[in-house]
């Protein structure tokens, strides 16, 4: 069987599997959407959010746990925008330490900053000073490689969200198949296919009269490439995703990146009817990327910056 066919059979299996067909649909527990739907990561967002077979970072742990093998490198990626005003952020950190032959593990921090809601009493009037709603998300992950070009991984979650003197915490779990492998065409190189199962245990929180959840879903998407120009060392990067959630209709995500030398990347996509664009420079030791996303409620300016050091998982090999 030949490279085509192997990814095209892998990537059947994987789809068949993974598509939830209505499971839990009936169920009316939990949230509807999650406050960390954007997810993290520019690189992923300027890609229309098409990144459960794209990989490459940390912040795999917030699309596919799964792809965070493909991290060779100690790491260290922090995260940032302002939402609508600035007393509204969205920020995250990811860190990951590759091992020579016990994958990698990764920790993760999302959160959501809501500020300057007013304080009222039972009769309408203000009372004190403004309120912050705060929603964190904490993640602690693992992947491994169990035979070559198909890894797995699996995700850890604790949400807590805070207000006031209020505050509650809810557990999660996220797991994550990734399939990868060069393929001989004319026409494409390499294609990768991730099924990424959120929420097989639903964070729900409850908060004094309220409860309040992520509800399980599943992402699954594919992603090839192939070089346009060898004097650029370049390479065209095409993904898709759908992404269906218990309650909520199914949502396509398309992504594209264009790199060349492994120095500079453009980036486009479409999440769901909003439009996204972005770019990345990458250095020796560090990578700077910048992601914007057109909203109903307007644009998104979002900046991430990445640390990378230490031995790469073959130098480690070599050495060993």
């Amino acid at each position: 069987m030949n490279g085509m066919k192997r990814a095209a059979l892998m990537i059947a299996i994987i789809f068949s599997a993974a598509w939830p067909g209505g499971a839990g649909a009936g169920d009316d527990i939990g949230g509807t959407t999650s406050p960390f739907g954007l997810g993290a990561g520019c690189r992923n967002i300027a890609m229309g959010g098409a990144s459960s077979a794209v990989w490459g970072d940390s912040y795999a742990i917030f699309w596919n746990p799964a792809g965070l093998y493909s991290v060779e490198r100690d790491e260290v990626n922090l995260f940032h925008t302002s939402l609508f005003d600035e007393s509204t952020t969205y920020s995250a950190v990811a860190l990951s330490h590759s091992f020579l032959n016990l994958g990698v593990f990764s920790f993760g921090a999302i959160q959501l900053r809501v500020g300057g809601i007013e304080r009222r009493d039972d009769t309408n009037m203000l009372v004190g000073a403004d309120l912050t709603n705060v929603q964190t998300r904490y993640a602690l992950a693992y992947a491994q490689q169990i035979v070559r070009g198909f890894t797995a991984g699996l995700d850890l979650k604790l949400d807590r969200f805070t207000q006031g003197v209020y505050s509650a915490n809810g557990f999660g779990l996220d797991a994550g198949l990734g399939l990868e492998t060069s393929v001989h065409s004319p026409f494409v190189e390499g294609i990768a296919a991730g099924v990424a199962f959120r929420n097989l245990l639903e964070p729900n929180i409850n908060l004094v009269e309220h409860q309040a959840g992520d509800p399980r879903g599943v992402r699954v998407g594919f992603s090839m490439w192939r070089s346009i120009s060898s004097r650029m060392q370049d390479r065209l990067t095409v993904a898709l995703d759908v992404d269906k959630a218990r309650l909520s209709d199914s949502r396509f995500r398309f992504g594209a990146e264009y790199r060349m030398r492994n120095i500079f990347a453009v980036r486009g996509g479409w999440d769901g009817g909003n439009p996204t664009l972005g770019c990345g420079f990458t250095a020796p030791y560090f990578v700077l990327d910048y992601a914007y996303r057109s909203t109903e409620l307007g644009g998104n300016h979002l900046f991430a910056l990445a640390f990378r050091f230490g031995a790469s998982r073959s130098q480690k090999g070599e050495r060993a």
